[in-house]
């Protein structure tokens, strides 16, 4: 890499997105940052590059506009001396993105609340300035030191590229996209909306129960995506009707601005807020009240023959432990979810 215009300096590799890699670097100015790199393709004429780069340059002044404590902030656009490279300079979120915790599994009602108040915060000052995100999702929602979060990666501010990131067939993100966009309708607040709900369902969920049960692209196609969600048992009721209308098939029929999600986010249940591991077979709950945790054993390794327990025992480990529901023989999967729907809407 030849000398940086910005003095700017090149750290440590950090991760890679479809419009290229993102590594730590350090500026003159801003100290600790992200850099976005765009390379130039290999098949790129002059033509096309010089194209490329008046789009990512008029990208870069617009997104400086969005200055949010829940966006991350866009410091300039620099281009290298070699004319191969495009670099965004950007704030360093030390936290990092929400795709590890949504990888190692269900994240809590209450931690989720936090998420989305702050997540919607920053979507709706987007949407104030005339801008649109395109591309919510776990891996673009970063953290800082304080733990807040965080709107980042702005590829797809633009309509003139939102074809360009995903295909239906791309089922690793694709049900991120509403299906008017699938179908060939341009973006609106109301996708943005749309790829939020898809996102907190899989936040609550977590990948390894998510990839289980998505209800797939052709349920997303056919319009009943939403009805066809497989929720984990301990998510309440309201959460579940609130991201189902995030994702209602029709514009029309979701929350028609972010304001309005944010309203009915902040009504939405916080406790009990159970911590859930899912894992292969498995599904553990636990939650401390008073000087009690409580615990919720979720055996589904044989479809047909599905057990489950809850107890509570004393948190300091002096005392007896106490039953508080379960099967008494093995039961079908089915069957034993509706029971663990119940034990934990009767949980308080």
């Amino acid at each position: 890499m030849g000398k940086l215009l910005s003095k700017l300096k090149i750290g440590p590799f950090v991760g890679a997105g479809h419009f290229g890699h993102v590594h730590e670097g350090d500026d003159p100015v801003h100290g600790k940052v992200a850099v976005k790199q765009i390379a130039r393709k290999a098949g790129d004429d002059d033509a096309q590059w010089d194209a490329r780069k008046a789009g990512a340059q008029e990208e870069a002044q617009n997104l400086k506009k969005a200055q949010h404590r829940n966006v991350v902030t866009v410091h300039h656009y620099v281009e290298d001396e070699t004319d191969e490279l495009i670099l965004y300079v950007m704030e360093f979120c030390e936290g990092g993105s929400l795709a590890k915790p949504y990888e190692a599994g269900p994240i809590s009602i209450d931690e989720m609340r936090l998420v989305a108040t702050d997540c919607l915060s920053g979507l709706g000052h987007l949407h104030a300035n005339g801008m649109l995100h395109r591309d919510i999702k776990p891996g673009n929602l970063l953290r800082d030191k304080r733990g807040r979060t965080k709107l980042g990666d702005f590829g797809l501010v633009t309509d003139r590229i939102v074809q360009g990131y995903g295909s239906p067939g791309d089922y690793a993100y694709s049900d991120h996209m509403a299906p008017e966009v699938l179908n060939g309708a341009p973006t609106s607040p109301k996708t943005d909306i749309w790829a939020m709900g898809v996102t907190f369902y899989r936040l609550l969920s977590g990948k390894e129960w998510h990839e289980e049960h998505s209800p797939g692209m052709a349920a997303l196609f056919a319009g009943k995506f939403a009805d066809k969600l497989r929720w984990l048992p301990h998510v309440p009721a309201d959460w579940r009707r609130a991201i189902r209308q995030m994702l209602r098939p029709d514009p029309a029929d979701r929350y028609q601005t972010v304001h309005a999600v944010e309203k009915a986010v902040a009504a939405l249940s916080t406790y009990p807020a159970w911590q859930c591991v899912v894992g292969p077979g498995k599904v553990t709950w636990l939650r401390t009240k008073g000087t009690r945790t409580h615990h919720v054993e979720w055996d589904r390794s044989d479809v047909k023959k599905s057990t489950w327990q809850a107890w509570s025992e004393p948190t300091n480990g002096i005392g007896n432990k106490r039953a508080l529901g379960g099967t008494t023989k093995p039961v079908a999967e089915k069957t034993a979810y509706g029971q663990l729907v119940s034990f934990f809407a009767k949980q308080t």
